[in-house]
């Protein structure tokens, strides 16, 4: 519903902006208003902070695509004014973001849009079952690419849970190879373990005999599992993929093989459950509704306007998608980023109501005909990755249609920027856990991956920063990763992008004037300087082998086979995530001694050189430290990368690099940060290619060049 003010004041005003509520209390007293709720959220934990703290606007939205007639209200935080509190009242501003509302024409837009008394009490499946068959029904004949994707489903896991006798009281592990099971098809489940492990329904070596011929009680299942499989079996599936069941969990276990296969077993699903709301195994899939929280709000003049004439709009926010689905518990959880943007289709159940995703349409039980075309860019764009990673093959073609930001490129910044905003109950799964969208994205690039990052222009790879610096040290847990990988760091992670060849001019080499490399296990065909550079000209090559082979006279039938063999286990090998076998990167660069200034009022970290100078007036440079770091310590600037642009009266340099730390071993050093510099004259550029004397080494020979820099290894 809207409230009186925000129809009278807001939507009924005849203004294009203005103040909204003047207390919180106002806000809270119209909690049930679409508007004010929202903003009270957002709103609640100020303190003394000046009133009103939004004001609003309204916007007529053009027609773009096939979208229709849309009226764009936003709400935008009021910036703390000159006799403010200025500090606190800044930092209270940041907490309040701004948000949005579309409002669309009932008739036009939203033709699908179910009422809630068509959505029954509940999301089990006797009120929503009959829209979830329709939804799979329609993919299966009328998507095209989905169809497309399910024809070419050959892959079947190690172990399935057998579910195809409807009345069966217990559930079996099924091994496929032993079984000669061959086709599906399966689902997953994707959901939440909790803490402590249900250590009852983990698959063990101790359990595993059981598990394989009697099978599991289905009564002594988490709830998550029982209804899992009670949606499979509605569905006609004959099996589950369940991970905790079908991977053999603690000593002897086969975690490492199987988490190898992830993308495997997701991509050549037939559909994926995911426990949206379940904090654990005990929370089910299934919700008694609260209707409130699916009621959508409808608008109409009171009298007929320019604005909106007389017709009947809904309101929606911008937000639905995320704040209905993507803030769900399961998508606070690492492992599932990954499941979500391999499987084919996903049936999602969530607090209010079951969602529906898949390559060619996002939906929900009130929107069961689609997201209306405002509210769909974020799902729309997941949609557009999904398929291209159920075919690898087709994300090297160059994106001709759609949003610019539709590259490859982006689509791993985005990545891994929500992958690790995620939490990891074991945080040595970091790396793992995102493999299987690495392993597609490094097939697509043809580049070799290790430790989170891409060889090609490491200078920049190596320069990603912390969005919120929070932690003293550290995790231990990650202290496997080595310092120049945000695998190393808990929090979420900005990549930085990589810049053109033509428009460097200047990065770091490495101690043979090469471009930066990391030394990981063999990747044939992805960016290795002794192999050729992609696959096919890989198997010419075997081909040729193969018939010199057999035309030598000494050659045999075994030798071939034996050679075929060799690269059927390189190619199993390639699903392996590549390991370093160092964990330390050789650069030759310029160390500079600053220490670092915490700007509080501004929420920023800058260099201070040692003769008190901090920057140019002309120009910024920025620490993104990766720790809260000490003010009375020194630390080191390493320039990576930079630009020359040609100014008003000369050059200026924009660029990045990384700050760092001495390491125990001599020449050796960790990262502790990053940092940004924009539009800097040549004399701080200078000043940055110059290593600080006590930093210069007398020994060994070749250690430091003045031009090319101090030879050290980043560990």
């Amino acid at each position: 519903m809207l409230c009186d003010f925000c129809t009278s004041n807001v939507l009924e005003s005849q203004h294009a902006w203005g103040n909204h509520k003047t207390s919180l209390q106002d806000l809270e007293c119209a909690k049930e208003c679409i508007f004010c709720s929202c903003l009270f959220k957002d709103a609640k934990n100020l303190v003394g902070r000046k009133w009103p703290v939004h004001h609003w606007g309204l916007t007529r939205l053009t027609r773009i695509r096939e979208s229709h007639d849309a009226v764009l209200v936003t709400f935008r935080p009021v910036i703390a004014q000159d006799g403010d509190d200025k500090v606190e009242d800044l930092q209270q501003d940041e907490m309040l973001p701004e948000r949005r509302f579309y409002l669309s024409p009932e008739k036009v837009d939203l033709d699908g849009m179910r009422s809630t008394r068509k959505l029954g009490e509940t999301t089990t499946l006797k009120h929503s079952g009959i829209q979830i068959k329709r939804w799979i029904d329609e993919c299966n004949h009328g998507h095209k690419a989905c169809r497309q994707h399910q024809n070419k489903k050959t892959f079947i896991p190690t172990r399935l849970l057998d579910i195809s006798s409807h009345g069966a009281q217990r559930i079996r592990v099924a091994e496929t190879k032993k079984e000669r099971i061959a086709s599906g098809p399966y689902v997953t489940l994707s959901h939440c373990w909790g803490t402590p492990w249900f250590t009852p329904t983990r698959l063990t070596r101790q359990n595993e005999l059981e598990f394989t011929t009697d099978g599991v009680p289905l009564e002594d299942l988490p709830e998550n599992f029982k209804q899992a499989i009670e949606i499979g079996r509605f569905l006609g599936v004959p099996y589950i993929w369940i991970d905790s069941l079908c991977i053999v969990q603690g000593e002897g276990g086969d975690f490492s093989q199987e988490a190898t296969l992830m993308h495997h077993v997701y991509r050549n699903s037939y559909c994926n459950f995911a426990a949206a709301d379940s904090k654990d195994g005990t929370g089910g899939l299934f919700r008694n509704r609260i209707f409130q929280g699916v009621l959508t709000t409808k608008y109409q003049a009171r009298s007929s306007s320019l604005l909106f004439g007389d017709q009947p709009w809904i309101v929606i926010p911008e937000d639905f998608w995320v704040r209905e689905l993507l803030s769900s518990h399961v998508y606070s959880r690492g492992w599932v980023f990954q499941e979500r943007m391999l499987s084919p289709r996903l049936l999602h159940f969530a607090k209010h109501q079951v969602f529906w995703d898949c390559a060619t349409m996002s939906a929900c039980e009130t929107f069961p005909s689609g997201l209306p075309g405002r509210v769909d860019e974020i799902a729309g764009a997941d949609r557009y990755w999904r398929s291209g990673l159920q075919d690898p093959s087709s994300l090297r073609q160059q994106t001709l249609v759609g949003p610019a930001d539709y590259s490859v490129e982006q689509f791993w910044k985005n990545a891994v920027l929500y992958y690790t905003s995620c939490n990891l109950t074991n945080g040595k799964d970091k790396l793992v856990a995102v493999w299987g969208v690495a392993k597609l994205i490094r097939d697509a690039l043809g580049e070799k991956y290790g430790a989170g990052l891409w060889q090609r222009n490491l200078e920049e790879q190596l320069a990603w920063r912390v969005s919120s610096c929070e932690l003293l040290e550290r995790p231990p847990d990650l202290s496997n990763n080595p310092t120049w990988s945000w695998a190393s760091i808990n929090g979420a992670i900005q990549l930085q992008e990589r810049l053109l060849e033509k428009e460097r001019f200047y990065y770091v080499k490495d101690h043979e004037v090469r471009p930066l490399r990391f030394d990981v296990t063999d990747q044939i065909g992805f960016g290795s300087d002794n192999s050729s550079k992609d696959w096919a000209e890989e198997f010419q090559r075997m081909d040729r082998r193969i018939a010199a082979m057999k035309n030598s006279r000494e050659s045999t039938i075994e030798s071939v086979t034996q050679n075929h063999e060799k690269w059927i286990q390189t190619e199993k090998n390639l699903d392996k995530e590549p390991q370093l076998r160092s964990k330390s990167i050789q650069i030759q660069g310029h160390l500079v001694s600053v220490h670092l200034h915490h700007i509080v009022s501004e929420s920023k970290w800058v260099p201070i050189f040692f003769d008190g100078d901090s920057q140019d007036s002309d120009g910024t440079l920025e620490v993104f430290p990766d720790l809260k770091l000490a003010s009375d310590q020194s630390y080191l600037l390493l320039a990576l990368v930079a630009t020359r642009h040609a100014g008003d009266e000369s050059s200026v340099y924009d660029g990045i690099g990384i700050v760092l730390e001495s390491a125990a071993a001599d020449r050796h050093y960790h990262r502790v940060g990053a940092f940004h510099f924009q539009n800097i004259s040549a004399r701080m550029w200078n000043r940055l290619q110059t290593t600080s004397s006590n930093y210069i080494p007398t020994s060994p020979a070749g250690a430091y060049n003045c031009t090319l820099g101090l030879k050290l290894w980043l560990d």
